[in-house]
């Protein structure tokens, strides 16, 4: 029976992400998936003609990966802090717990940034990111924050610089307590007829 190659373009997509998180950009050649892969010497080259291609792929399957994992989970019963913090850390070392992706996304939006038409499914306006920020504002919203989008918009600044110290420097950092205190932060900033 003949081998289907209908999942090649997936394993393609794949070993791109795995090359460009163990290797950085300069590994990313069609040899290097094609190893990472398993697959035949020449096969990316069929499914992901030019390197740029090979990013798109991998930009693709880390997006969909990204947007399989966030969920849209009800926050209306978080309405104080500890709850608040519990529920945005937890979903942070989730986050922390995908090494390969976080490591590819890094490297992904350095070596995009100056390409508007593929930052632009990395960067902080992309769908995905666009929906963790409404979701952390409705829960700052629960809690009476102020500005709630632009403090969301500040925790995410926050989440990427923890996710870099954590995987790319090693750092051993409570990520409750960093989420802790900024909260405690952004509620004494808070005007007293909010709270």
């Amino acid at each position: 029976m003949p081998r289907s190659s209908g999942d090649r373009p997936q394993k393609v997509a794949e070993g791109a992400l795995q090359v460009i998180a163990a290797q950085g950009m300069r590994g990313l050649t069609h040899r290097a998936v094609d190893a990472q892969a398993g697959l035949p010497m020449g096969t990316t080259t069929r499914y992901a003609r030019t390197r740029r291609d090979l990013l798109v792929a991998a930009l693709g399957r880390l997006r969909s990966r990204f947007e399989g994992s966030v969920q849209v989970v009800p926050t209306d019963h978080i309405a104080d802090d500890r709850a608040a913090v519990e529920f945005i850390a937890s979903s942070l070392e989730l986050m922390v717990s995908r090494e390969v992706d976080q490591v590819a996304a890094i490297l992904l939006r350095i070596e995009l940034r100056n390409d508007p038409e593929l930052r632009c499914l990395v960067d902080a306006a992309s769908e995905p990111q666009e929906n963790v920020l409404q979701h952390l504002a409705g829960i700052l919203s629960n809690l009476g924050v102020d500005e709630p989008v632009r403090r969301a918009s500040e925790l995410l600044v926050m989440f990427d610089g923890i996710l870099l110290a954590k995987i790319a420097a090693g750092r051993d950092i409570s990520i409750r307590n960093m989420v802790s205190t900024y909260l405690s932060g952004v509620r004494a900033q808070t005007s007293p007829s909010q709270v």
